[in-house]
C-alpha cells in the first residue's frame, strides 16, 4: 500500500548529477501520518533545491508556512509562522548514518531518500519550546522569573568598608592583646 509520505521520498538513482527543484505543500495530512503529536495541522510550503554530485548531494530547504500550536497556558489553538532555510547534507560512503541532525551518509545502493522525516524534524526545531497564544505574550514577558534584576544598596544604607570591621575579628584582636 502506498503511503501518503511516500511523495515526499526523491528517486536518486535515476537523477544524473546535476541541479533539481522539487516543491511540496505541507498540510494536515503530512502531519498526521506522522507518529508526533507536536503538529497536528498546519501548512507550510517547502522548496528543496537539490545539487547532486557522485560523491554528495547537496540540499538546501526552503521552509515557510505557519502551523497550528495549542498554547501551554490556556490550551487554545493558535497560529504560530515557522520559515528558515535549512542545509543539509548527504554524502555518499559505504553505509547509511546520520552523522547530524542536517548531514548523512547513505550506501551507493541507496535508491531514495526520504525528505519527510528532514522535514518534520526541521519544522520541529522552529516551533518554540514554551507555546505562548499571542494574546499572552506580553503577559508572559512581564513574568519577573525571566528577568534578571540587579540591585545595589543606595549609599545611606551602604556600609563603608574601610570603617567596618568584622565583630569575629574584633574578637580576635582583643584576644591576641591579652597575650
Amino acid at each position: 500500500m502506498k503511503s501518503v509520505l511516500d511523495q515526499y521520498k526523491i528517486n536518486i538513482q535515476s537523477k544524473t548529477p546535476g541541479i533539481y527543484h522539487e516543491q511540496w505543500l505541507i498540510n494536515d495530512v503530512f502531519f498526521n501520518a506522522l507518529p508526533q503529536q507536536i503538529v497536528n495541522h498546519g501548512n507550510v510550503q517547502i522548496n528543496i533545491n537539490l545539487q547532486i554530485s557522485q560523491s554528495k548531494i547537496e540540499a538546501m530547504l526552503y521552509i515557510s508556512g505557519t502551523v497550528e500550536l495549542i498554547c501551554d497556558r490556556s490550551m487554545q489553538p493558535f497560529s504560530q509562522t515557522v520559515s528558515g532555510v535549512v542545509p543539509v547534507s548527504i554524502m555518499i560512503g559505504t553505509n547509511d548514518n546520520e552523522i547530524d541532525a542536517n548531514i548523512f551518509t547513505i550506501s551507493q545502493n541507496t535508491t531514495f531518500i526520504d525528505f519527510a522525516p528532514i522535514i518534520f524534524d526541521n519544522i520541529a526545531t522552529m516551533i518554540p519550546m514554551k507555546k505562548i497564544h499571542p494574546s499572552l505574550q506580553e503577559e508572559d514577558d512581564s513574568l519577573p522569573g525571566d528577568k534578571l534584576v540587579y540591585t545595589t544598596l543606595h549609599t545611606d544604607d551602604a556600609i563603608d568598608t574601610d570603617q567596618y570591621i568584622d565583630p569575629r575579628w574584633e574578637q580576635l584582636k582583643k584576644l591576641k592583646d591579652i597575650s
